[in-house]
């Protein structure tokens, strides 16, 4: 092993979050000597809505949701909804069932035991009851394990990842779906069909704002949970924070009953027993509206419960401890926060507030600044050097370049410190673009394994506190980090941008230069094939092109004129991509 003696970093120190007598007054929380100040901002309009978590007034989350037409019939996401799907198509190979909900895309749902589904005449209704797992299981599932549904079956869903849109004009993915719907509580995520404790029906209805821990019976009441149906968010770090809301937890689950898997969520901390209490009646009630309805179905699809609006829902998922303020710059949108506010939360009432100065929101906050820098793949670090942001369909690659950080005289030095930026930069802006799937780093090489571990604990460090699950490995043997980090929307430079009407998508066209060689092939072949009848050629290209043939590549029209026998007229036309041209042939007289 390389050793390495005491360089020019600075010590990056853990920063994880940790309660003490529950959470401040104003939302202030102090993590590791550092006041963690955040604020939500409500940008609305009749068009489309804006809301950035900013954490000490630095942006950290940015969500953007756009009308798809008329709001009434279409307000947004779907992620959340609940449906009496139809199954449409197996697909044994991938272990999967394609799922007719109403959805442009049929929905996709993988190998898992089902929590209910329509079990009878294929294509006909069938008295909506949920049906024993451990039944469900060996009727739905054949030999081969894999999902084994009939076209046809009528089965119970819930979209847990947005429709994806495809790159480059290719196809894009349909919602992904869940057999085991969760419903979200403000502290409280909870599984009114995972009756048995299963793990599986717990890990597909994970919410996008949480990241539970999760482990065997043991491990579970270890952490303050007798019963292993509940889970923690894994940002409640505290041992007595964690054991004293999984007994509470646990205590009003038997009062009221429930037969639930549950997730306590962050927004839990400090949380009292009134308040859970409060939380589950509340999704019990939900439950029960769903329930009926979904009994009185006779027909597939239909939709059974729809999430929350995207500006409610998302207040609700982003207001943490650490909140001091709503803002809001819409009356009527302030008033329905507030309203929601109260209903679900009502300590923090009084801290939505509506924004009334003349300029932006998002202006007024540096906020609009890096929704811009989004379409940016580059980044730039304090050092000098940068982040450059690359999409690909398969992953996403970050590559680490020194750039003018060249201030210390030790290489090893230089890329220690920019490789500690770099290492604290990449979750945040994985975060703040939604960024999620495969993410490869190429850093700067070290040689140093104490400097590569320093650069792995600091990149673990900074993703703390991202509610997305990440993970990511140590380093290659070719110097590369991996990092997972789970994806449930498009990201926001997906649903920004589009794709380039000049390259298709691509991300490049062909050269002025790369087009004229064409030309100069197809005229060869045209002449070979019919010049006998042809007295002359016109060219329509685009400027550049023609540019090069009456310049750079002139000596090589002229030869190709000489060898086929008759001349070229060139005409420019405006709208033509590089790469596109028309070789007319004008017939002898």
């Amino acid at each position: 092993m390389r050793t390495c003696g005491p360089v020019d970093g600075g010590r990056v120190g853990k920063r994880r979050r940790r309660w003490e007598n529950g959470p401040t007054t104003q939302g202030d929380i102090v993590a590791e000597g550092i006041r963690v100040s955040e604020e939500l901002l409500v940008d609305t309009n009749a068009f489309e809505t804006r809301i950035a978590l900013l954490r000490n007034g630095e942006p950290v989350e940015i969500h953007l949701q756009r009308a798809l037409g008329d709001p009434k019939t279409q307000p947004g996401s779907p992620v959340g909804n609940i449906y009496l799907g139809k199954v449409a198509r197996i697909a044994p190979s991938i272990q999967a069932a394609f799922v007719d909900i109403g959805t442009q895309a049929l929905g996709a749902l993988f190998s898992e035991p089902p929590a209910a589904v329509h079990l009878g005449q294929r294509g006909s209704p069938a008295q909506a009851l949920p049906v024993d797992r451990g039944a469900a299981a060996e009727t739905t599932r054949g030999s081969n394990g894999t999902s084994a549904f009939r076209e046809g079956d009528h089965v119970l869903v819930q979209i847990a990842k947005e429709p994806l849109k495809g790159r480059g004009g290719g196809h894009g993915k349909g919602p992904r779906l869940s057999a085991n719907p969760s419903l979200v509580g403000r502290y409280v995520v909870g599984f009114p069909l995972a009756r048995r404790g299963g793990r599986e029906g717990v890990a597909t209805g994970d919410r996008p704002g949480e990241r539970s821990g999760r482990g065997s019976r043991k491990q579970a009441s270890e952490d303050g949970a007798d019963d292993s149906r509940i889970n923690l968010s894994r940002r409640l770090v505290a041992d007595d924070e964690r054991r004293r809301l999984a007994a509470l937890v646990a205590d009003v689950l038997q009062d009221l009953g429930l037969p639930w898997d549950c997730i306590v969520r962050t927004a839990a901390a400090g949380a009292t027993h009134a308040e859970i209490a409060d939380d589950l009646a509340y999704l019990t009630r939900l439950w029960q509206q769903i329930r009926r309805r979904w009994e009185r179905a006779r027909t597939a699809p239909t939709l059974l419960y729809q999430e929350l609006p995207a500006m409610l829902r998302t207040v609700r998922d982003l207001a943490g401890p650490a909140l001091s303020r709503i803002l809001v710059n819409d009356d009527d949108a302030c008033a329905s926060v507030r309203n929601h506010v109260a209903t679900h939360f009502p300590a923090y009432r009084d801290r939505v507030v509506r924004y009334r100065s003349t300029g932006g929101l998002f202006d007024a906050y540096g906020v609009e600044a890096a929704v811009d820098g989004i379409l940016s793949p580059c980044v730039e670090l304090p050092s000098g050097g940068r982040l450059v942001i690359e999409h690909t369909e398969a992953m996403t690659t970050v590559d680490v370049d020194s750039g003018t950080a060249l201030d210390s005289v030790n290489r090893a030095d230089t890329a220690l410190a920019t490789n500690l930026e770099a290492a604290t930069a990449i979750p945040r802006q994985l975060r703040l673009r939604n960024i999620g799937g495969i993410v490869v780093v190429d850093f700067i090489g070290m040689v140093c394994d104490e400097h590569r571990d320093r650069v792995h604990r600091t990149l673990l460090d900074a993703a703390a506190g991202d509610p997305a699950r990440f993970t990511a490995s140590a380093f290659s043997a070719l110097g590369l980090v991996e990092i997972s980090r789970r994806r449930v929307r498009d990201s926001l430079l997906s649903q920004l941008s589009g794709d380039c009407p000049s390259c298709d998508g691509r991300g490049y066209t062909k050269s002025a230069q790369s087009t004229c060689f064409d030309i100069f092939r197809a005229l060869l072949r045209r002449t070979a094939v019919d010049g006998r009848g042809l007295s002359s050629y016109v060219l329509h290209a685009a400027e550049a092109v023609v540019d090069r043939l009456l310049d750079e590549d002139a000596h090589h029209l002229a030869q190709v004129v000489s060898r086929t026998g008759r001349p070229v007229e060139l005409q420019v036309e405006p709208g033509y991509r590089n790469d596109q041209f028309d070789l007319i042939g004008v017939p002898k007289a």
